[in-house]
Formats: structure tokens, C-alpha cells, sequence
């Protein structure tokens, strides 16, 4: 259900806008309140993987972010409990996503010239 949905809102804005498409993989840290949920998580990641080379301008590896993240840093840092960032995180994901946002707005402009 969840490619199934996901496809369908990726094929509407594909076929439907001259939108570029960004892809954030799901991610999940090293806290035990969201263990259980890993294995739906790597479910979906492998999905967002998949649509995100068939549909996306850009995409950003969350996952792989934080687990590298946490090289530097405590999980903690990161997220409260595993899923939702803390400032730092939301840090973290905007300098990420910063790079190709700026990456899709100027092949925007440039295809517009």
C-alpha cells in the first residue's frame, strides 16, 4: 500500500506539473522505543531507494546521514527518540537538502533561458 500510494502521488506530479521531485528516505536511529519499528523502516527505505531513481531530481539518504551523523555524535544529538530531530538534526537535513534544492532551482532557471 505504501509504494502502491506513494507511486501514485510521484506519477501524478511527473504527469501532471513540470515540478521537480526531491525524495527523503525514511530513517530511524538506535533507541529502543523505535527498534520494532526497523524492519517496516528498511521496508520502506528500500522503496523510497527504488521510486526515488525511477521519479527523483534529487535525493537525500537520510538514513545513511544519521547512522554517519552518529559517528560524530551521540543519537541524542540528533533525534529525541529515534524518528524526530532535534534542532541539530533539522540542521542536519537542511544542509543536506540545501545542495540539491539549489541543484533543481537553477536547472529550473537555466531551462527557462
Amino acid at each position: 500500500v505504501y509504494e502502491d500510494n506513494y507511486r501514485y502521488l510521484l506519477d501524478s506530479i511527473k504527469n501532471k506539473t513540470n515540478a521537480k521531485i526531491l525524495v527523503l528516505e525514511h530513517y530511524t536511529m538506535d533507541f529502543p522505543e523505535v527498534l520494532p519499528m526497523r524492519t517496516d523502516v528498511e521496508r520502506k527505505i528500500r522503496i523510497d531507494r527504488r521510486l526515488a531513481m525511477e521519479y527523483a531530481d534529487e535525493f537525500i539518504p537520510l538514513d545513511g546521514l544519521f547512522a554517519r551523523a552518529c559517528l560524530r555524535a551521540e543519537p541524542s544529538a540528533w533525534t529525541l527518540e529515534g524518528v524526530h530531530p532535534t534542532p541539530k538534526g533539522h540542521m542536519l537535513i537542511a544542509k543536506s537538502c540545501f545542495p540539491a534544492l539549489k541543484k533543481m532551482v537553477i536547472s529550473v532557471n537555466e531551462s527557462k533561458k
